[in-house]
């Protein structure tokens, strides 16, 4: 597979039918992108605590509902735990940023250091981090694929892609993603693809 926009090896580049295929997802109807009315939720939640405030400021005082001071810490540590689950599915908790020197990195690896809409892996990669399409659509990011070819966007769309295809990942899984797919870090022919990362961290040339 021929690529002249891109100064790594080609070979160590899977086709994007194998490395980033999007994946799928049932239709239910109505699917559930984490969109939430934020102002009836934090509504709801504010006048709850309130209410539970209440009751243990009634039970302190000796009123007869003298069982609500446990029950309302129960209550609140449920809604805890439910908020922390419904946060992880509308996708406010992500995972750390990819490293600035790992992103340089890659940036030098896939096209030397370039900026612009540049095409590489017979044209199926686009901008200074070759972002594949159907690598921009499983990351979720808004806008248009052409914006890849904007340094800042396809940063963004790394991060988000990481985020979900690999949380908390180490500098040699995030690399081996990128190039291979949410299932790169498994495959062998990654590994000279990070060794090239690997070696512009370092300042090798």
């Amino acid at each position: 597979m021929k690529n002249t926009d891109q100064i790594h090896d080609p070979d160590t580049i899977l086709p994007t039918s194998a490395a980033h295929k999007p994946r799928r997802q049932k239709s239910t109807g109505k699917v559930f992108q984490g969109r939430i009315n934020e102002r009836v939720f934090h509504t709801g939640l504010r006048s709850f605590f309130q209410d539970t405030a209440s009751g243990e400021r009634q039970a302190i005082a000796g009123s007869p509902q003298r069982d609500i001071l446990p029950q309302s810490r129960r209550a609140r540590t449920l809604l805890a735990c439910f908020c922390i689950v419904l946060s992880f599915a509308a996708g406010r908790v992500s995972a750390a940023p990819v490293s600035a020197q790992l992103i340089k990195a890659i940036h030098a690896v896939e096209t030397g250091g370039r900026l612009g809409a540049i095409k590489g892996d017979g044209g199926r990669a686009l901008g200074p981090l070759q972002i594949h399409r159907a690598y921009w659509i499983d990351s979720r990011v808004p806008g248009r694929y052409e914006q890849c070819a904007d340094l800042a966007y396809s940063i963004r769309v790394l991060n988000a892609y990481m985020a979900r295809y690999c949380p908390n990942g180490d500098d040699e899984k995030i690399a081996r993603t990128h190039n291979g797919g949410p299932r790169g870090p498994q495959k062998t022919a990654t590994l000279r693809y990070w060794r090239a990362v690997s070696r512009k961290m370092n300042g090798a040339k």
